[in-house]
């Protein structure tokens, strides 16, 4: 849908790929939602993959030292709009510092968002651009922060676009023990998966109200957090981690192959 060209181009593109779809006999998507329209599109079986993490957090996490602010945390870009997804986020967090700094929001975004995150820092004091960071860096970056955030757009071509993929930077988060709060199209995958984890909270996107309820209570429950981020471990533990997901793809690769040998005696 998002392909260059004309009308015809894409009409030609997409006989193309369903004539690819009909020679394979397996395919691999970035998470379940996406698997299942996959499957139901092409007409052969998709599995789900989402990227895995090297390791998780092996011990608990530190309680949160009540004298200083609670750290939310956004790692990604800030590309489809979701710089203004955040935007609202730190409106919410100004509000709730507006009587003593309780929280702080730290923004690791690449190079070539950093004018953007910039202009984000520059809103309120409690907002920090961090600069960018490597994949290497991310787990270490976590265990000094408090609460994860991941948004995506609910402009409707946005939010059609995303509607099927599954942030990379939510196995991380997981992997780090942090709860995450999720702020967009509640039925998106990514929304989706931290919702049905039980690892966090999905607010609507344009939704101040119930998004300030849900950061409030961020803020101020840590049994809830603890709660949040312990399910989410779990949920690193079972699906994310790379032994188990490397042994899972080959599986797929060795279930693809004896299916295409078969096709292939068959013919």
């Amino acid at each position: 849908d998002k392909s260059t060209g004309t009308w015809f181009h894409r009409i030609m593109l997409n006989r193309s790929v369903q004539r690819l779809f009909n020679h394979v006999p397996l395919g691999m998507a970035i998470g379940e939602m996406m698997a299942e329209e996959y499957s139901r599109k092409f007409g052969c079986d998709f599995l789900p993959f989402m990227n895995p993490v090297d390791s998780v957090l092996n011990e608990k996490r530190i309680a949160h030292n009540l004298s200083a602010p609670l750290v939310f945390v956004y790692v990604g870009g800030l590309h489809l709009r979701r710089d203004e997804a955040l935007l609202d986020v730190i409106h919410v967090l100004s509000d709730i510092n507006r009587d003593g700094v309780v929280a702080e929001l730290h923004i690791y975004a690449p190079k070539a968002d950093g004018e953007k995150a910039t202009q984000l820092a520059g809103l309120s004091p409690s907002v920090h651009y961090c600069g960018s960071v490597g994949a290497e860096e991310v787990a270490e970056i976590l265990t000094r922060c408090d609460v994860a955030i991941h948004v995506e757009s609910t402009e409707p071509s946005i939010a059609q676009y995303t509607r099927f993929s599954v942030s990379t930077k939510i196995p991380q988060y997981f992997a780090g023990g942090l709860p995450v709060l999720a702020y967009g199209p509640v039925v998106s995958a990514s929304s989706s998966y931290i919702e049905s984890s039980k690892a966090g909270v999905s607010i609507d996107g344009g939704n101040k109200s119930p998004l300030h309820s849900a950061v409030k209570r961020l803020i101020a429950d840590p049994q809830w957090r603890e709660e949040l981020g312990v399910a989410a471990l779990n949920v690193a533990r079972e699906r994310h981690l790379g032994e188990r997901v490397r042994e899972a793809f080959a599986r797929a690769l060795l279930l693809a192959a004896s299916s295409g040998e078969r096709s292939h005696a068959r013919a």
